[in-house]
């Protein structure tokens, strides 16, 4: 049988002109079998070759359909080219999500950072800074060390938190050791727990407690302790504690560096307040006594060294102390509890050499967040306080927040200013370049307001809010005033006009803003995703960026 031979696409010319391509010349010995029929009858039984169409000649489908797909070459390829477009953009966005700050929102006038978006999680990460170290002590009881100036990974440290929630505290560094608490809870408790035993989920309400070398992460020492730790600070190489209990309170002092217990002491009742202070040598701490109706607070100092008493002093109310400066205490009314801002707020003056009261006086509403504030000359107070529309005395026609100024010589209010309208909390509030930054954020509505105000006078220098946003930090630095507000964004302003610098926004809520004293430069961001930020303080511009969720 004849089977003539067909070259296809022998040169790319073969696939010009039409859009089906034009057909191969047969070979020689077919034209001459087709010139040989043409002049010779058949005869018999012999074959007689019919000339085919171009398009007929292929002796197999599939020869047919590479020759057409090949004469479409540009539409094979740019398939081809979609779908490899598809994949790449499937597996690629997904990894450049989690790169990459969501664009800023600041206007035109204002340095727009890079865009980027940060992975979403619950969970808080607390900030310390320290040389050029950064660390990170998270809700998940992960404490991470990392260099400042790149985000470069050190160590890791986890401590053995199974609780159904675990609040941390802010990391305390000092003497090459990192410090750091939290407090455990459980839904449900089951039984006694047992100072000795881990912080578990079934162990209650308890304070665990450690010290982690810093160089290189290794575990020190670690305590766990019943009940909720009120304070702790260090003095002299030496850790002192301040315990709400149970059923009691704990006073103890550790060696900083061992944890060996120097001294205990239980009192009955719970807890007040906790100071450390006065001459540096003592321990002032408040326990509240007496009846509902007709409280009354013992107010007594201990001696660093063992524990011993110094003195003791017995005032009306129920107080907490709120400041110690320059050998004196100053005690406010413990308004924990309360329903509604109380009315007034009783502020008491203590020697703290013998417990002495040098002066007592009341202010109007109730002081936010505890806060009492020294002025750098030490010759003014200045407090915060929510004053209620319905409280006795209010002239203002509505709720307010009022910043005053005391005499610290006797008590006596020296001016009172309205700051904002409404219930608020105080966020920052301190006094810097010869200013007082107020950052607060209204109790009833989410608004978030920064404000500077005249030391001399109280009168406001320049003051921004933001409708619908509240506030969860807020940090001067020199002349610029950062601050992070909920709907993830930092705020940076000029701390002496108020004007309105940059904006850096970030895809989950911000959790804590850190400043290095030895690189202001750059200012730290942590996320309740578990990321670090180090952003430029000048222009918002990311400089680097690290995950620290597991």
């Amino acid at each position: 049988m004849y089977s003539p031979y067909h070259r296809f696409f022998a040169d790319d010319s073969s696939c010009s002109g039409s859009s089906r391509g034009s057909p191969v010349p047969p070979s020689a010995a077919e034209s001459q079998a087709e010139a040989g029929s043409g002049s010779s009858p058949a005869t018999g039984d012999e074959l007689e070759l019919v000339p085919l169409p171009a398009a007929a000649r292929a002796p197999f489908p599939w020869l047919r359909w590479w020759e057409e797909a090949r004469s479409r070459r540009w539409l094979l390829s740019g398939a081809l080219g979609l779908l490899l477009l598809t994949l790449l953009l499937a597996v690629a966005l997904p990894l450049l999500r989690g790169a990459f700050l969501l664009r800023s929102g600041a206007p035109s006038s204002a340095a727009t950072p890079e865009s980027a978006a940060l992975l979403m999680s619950g969970q808080n990460l607390l900030l310390a800074v320290n040389g050029d170290r950064l660390y990170a002590f998270s809700s998940e009881g992960v404490l991470s060390a990392v260099q400042a100036h790149d985000g470069g990974l050190l160590w890791r440290y986890t401590l053995p938190v199974a609780a159904s929630q675990f609040l941390p505290s802010s990391p305390f560094v000092a003497d090459g050791v990192v410090y750091i608490s939290g407090v455990c809870f459980a839904a449900s408790p089951a039984g006694t727990p047992r100072a000795s035993s881990p912080c578990l989920s079934d162990s209650g309400v308890r304070t665990i407690l450690a010290a982690v070398r810093a160089s290189d992460g290794q575990l020190l020492w670690q305590r766990v302790e019943e009940g909720r730790l009120f304070a702790n600070t260090l003095i002299d190489g030496k850790l002192y504690l301040v315990q709400s209990l149970t059923s009691a309170a704990l006073v103890e002092a550790l060696e900083a560096k061992t944890g060996q217990i120097r001294w205990q002491r239980h009192l009955s009742g719970s807890l007040n307040g906790g100071l450390v202070g006065g001459q540096e040598d003592q321990m002032v701490v408040a326990l509240p006594l007496g009846a509902e109706k007709q409280p009354e607070t013992q107010v007594f100092a201990l001696r660093l060294d063992d524990g011993q008493p110094l003195w003791s002093q017995m005032l009306p109310g129920s107080l907490r102390p709120v400041l110690e400066e320059q050998g004196r205490i100053y005690l406010a009314t413990d308004a924990r509890g309360a329903s509604v801002p109380l009315p007034e707020t009783l502020l008491c003056q203590l020697d703290s050499r013998n417990g002495a009261q040098l002066w007592q006086h009341t202010i109007p509403g109730q002081l936010i967040n505890f806060n009492l504030f020294g002025s750098r000359a030490g010759s003014k107070l200045f407090a915060l306080t929510d004053v209620a529309k319905t409280a006795p005395g209010n002239t203002y026609g509505s709720d307010v927040t009022l910043f005053l100024a005391l005499d610290d010589k006797n008590g006596q209010l020296l001016w009172q200013r309205p700051v904002s309208e409404g219930l608020s909390l105080a966020i920052l509030a301190q006094e810097h370049n010869g200013m007082f930054y107020l950052v607060l954020e209204r109790q009833d509505q989410p608004q978030a307001q920064l404000m500077a105000v005249s030391v001399s006078n109280g009168q406001t220098l320049w003051q921004q809010r933001y409708l619908g946003q509240g506030l969860m930090s807020a940090q001067p630095n020199g002349t610029m005033l950062y601050a992070a507000v909920n709907d993830n964004a930092v705020l940076a302003l000029d701390g002496t006009s108020g004007q309105f610098r940059w904006r850096t926004r970030f895809a989950d809520t911000i959790r804590d803003l850190a400043l290095a004293p030895s690189n202001l430069l750059l200012l730290y961001v942590s996320t309740s995703g578990g990321q670090l930020a180090a952003l430029d303080s000048s222009s918002g511009h990311l400089r680097w960026l690290r995950s620290l969720a597991e």
